[in-house]
């Protein structure tokens, strides 16, 4: 498509042929059908809103308040995450645009300045059909705009435009329409909108889109990746966790089997995430079916997965999401007695010593000091993280959790996490209500301690697995004893169930329930998760003296080899 300069300086020219008069309006109104029948965002808005009414109107009400783009320091913690801040900004934009078309507010030095942004940001992208998707959204979204001008112009001061112009207007835009590089472009932005502005609420909606790219572009790995990120995100939205679906699967294995994918460290990670969820999730080992392979012994998947993490490191070596990637499979994914907190720490480490003011490798490196037995060791880390992103809930959760290990010490720090309006949305809420509970019993407040409590129930019911674990976090946090705030909550509720009407009596006795349940809970899980205890203890049962595992020379498939050793004597101690 041509640029919009010359597009817009064609659609200036003026006729005073009556019978090329009746053409253009005949071509401007065959331009709005064609605008309105293509993939931009005209269409796919309304599918948004046919498929999930009031949730796409609630964001775009949101979206609509926040005029401004903050792109001047950048959230992402490298390049990946860097390109998708872009493409989010993109598409915030794009979808402004339309809503100033729709409320008859067109700017046309927005548009301009849209296709701007996207050419200045062309670097990020790592497939050209991106870009050219992009602008040409843009391009359409600019060229709505400016026949809605046209056509009040047209009524108003009786202004002609060339039908000539207008024909090859009408041509082009069919062509690219059909394009295509264009409509994987259009099908990318319109994933990215999903997932960036819409975290959690269309996931059915990215997989449609992401199974048209596939189908239209094959040989790439992006979206091949995509569809297995999008369909595990959908997995942890309707808290369905352990073993991976078989479209999970199908779908990371057929990715490996890709040419190039040995090379691509998004595919050889999920490949090893994958398995090691799988494993997992079997129990007492069977034989495990992974595409065509076969594993008949467990040492077999494991020095696979081993495999595929020295693939991972020696390609992609830098990266913050690979580093924490390979942290979580050996610091959560694997069965317990073949976890490395001490690998998956190096791991972090090294993505800290590339990028030490990322969020989430710092909040990383403190959940692995806290699963250690180390809270007031991660600190410093929670702290880092929440300055360095205000939108890593999870982080902030996280501080206020060892804030709570010395109450006294930290009572302004915490009552600043706990007052911020930012933490009263959102699916942090409840377990923000949890925690204000713990505090408000700790400073002698039982009744207002219930109260949070209700409101917690009553703003989400799966809360209740929440209160269920509450003796492990006590334990975990080294907070008081978790056995006299127990016991003073359940007097107070006692108290309650003989003076309150039905429907408060419910709530109360879940609440009781789940207290009496969080006793034995902590001591259940660890007799019933082998390893759990501390991490040397499993270390040396499942080692010995033997050494790690990653200063073992290349494995086969690998392409590289990460010298373990060599790089904790460097950098064990940063």
């Amino acid at each position: 498509m041509d640029d919009l300069d010359s597009i817009f300086s064609n659609l200036k020219i003026n006729s005073d042929n009556p019978s090329d008069n009746q053409d253009a309006a005949k071509y401007l109104e065959e331009i709005n059908v064609a605008l309105k029948t293509n993939e931009t965002t005209s269409k796919w808005l309304d599918e948004l809103r046919n498929d999930y009414g009031s949730v796409i109107d609630e964001e775009l009400n949101k979206l609509i308040s926040h005029n401004k783009d903050d792109f001047s320091n950048p959230p992402g913690d490298d390049a990946v995450a860097l390109r998708y801040s872009v493409v989010e900004m993109i598409a915030k934009r794009c979808l402004r645009i339309e809503i100033q078309i729709r409320k008859d507010e067109f700017q046309a030095a927005d548009a301009f300045a849209l296709v701007k942004l996207i050419n200045s940001h062309k670097a990020y992208y790592a497939d050209k059909e991106n870009m050219v998707g992009f602008r040409y959204v843009a391009n359409c979204l600019a060229i709505k705009g400016k026949i809605q001008e046209i056509k009040k112009k047209m009524v108003k001061d009786a202004t002609q435009v060339s039908a000539s112009a207008l024909k090859g207007l009408l041509n082009t835009l069919n062509e690219c329409s059909t394009s295509i590089p264009h409509q994987v472009g259009v099908f990318a932005i319109k994933q990215y909108f999903a997932g960036n502005l819409l975290k959690g609420v269309c996931h059915d909606f990215q997989l449609r889109i992401i199974r048209n790219l596939i189908r239209m572009d094959p040989e790439n790995l992006e979206w091949r990746f995509c569809l297995y990120s999008v369909l595990r995100f959908k997995k942890a939205a309707s808290k369905s966790f352990g073993t991976p679906s078989q479209e999970e699967i199908d779908v990371i294995v057929e990715a490996m089997d890709k040419r190039y994918a040995m090379f691509d460290a998004r595919i050889c990670l999920g490949y090893a995430f994958c398995l090691a969820e799988i494993l997992k999730s079997s129990g007492k080992f069977v034989p495990i079916k992974y595409g065509r392979k076969v594993f008949h012994r467990e040492s077999d998947v494991l020095e696979c997965i081993r495999a595929k993490v020295d693939d991972v490191l020696a390609i992609d070596p830098t990266s913050v999401r690979s580093n924490i990637d390979v942290a979580k499979i050996y610091s959560s994914i694997l069965p317990y007695a073949h976890r490395d907190t001490a690998f998956a720490m190096v791991c972090v480490r090294r993505a800290l010593l590339f990028n030490p003011n990322s969020s989430k490798a710092n909040h990383r490196m403190a959940v692995l000091s806290i699963s250690t037995n180390s809270p007031s060791a991660a600190l410093e880390y929670l702290k880092k993280a929440v300055e360095n992103d205000a939108r890593n809930v999870f982080a902030t959760v996280d501080l206020l959790k060892v804030y709570m290990e010395n109450i006294p010490v930290h009572k302004a720090e915490i009552k600043e996490i706990l007052l911020d309006p930012a933490h009263k949305i959102g699916k942090h809420y409840t377990e923000m209500l949890i925690l204000n509970a713990v505090y408000s019993s700790s400073n002698g407040n039982d009744e207002k301690s219930v109260d949070l409590l209700i409101e917690a129930m009553n703003t989400d019911a799966k809360c209740v697995d929440s209160l269920e674990r509450l003796h492990s976090t006590f334990k975990r946090f080294n907070w008081v004893d978790y056995n006299s705030f127990s016991k003073r909550i359940k007097d107070t509720v006692e108290l309650r169930l003989a003076l309150c009407g039905r429907s408060e009596r419910d709530v109360l006795t879940k609440i009781l329930k789940s207290l009496r349940h969080s006793n034995t809970y902590g001591s259940h899980r660890q007799q019933s998760k082998p390893g759990r205890g501390k991490y040397e203890d499993f270390y040396n049962r499942s080692y010995g003296s033997q050494q790690s595992g990653y200063n073992r020379g290349s494995r086969p498939g690998s392409s590289g080899k990460f010298d373990y050793e060599g790089f904790k004597k460097s950098y064990g101690s940063y």
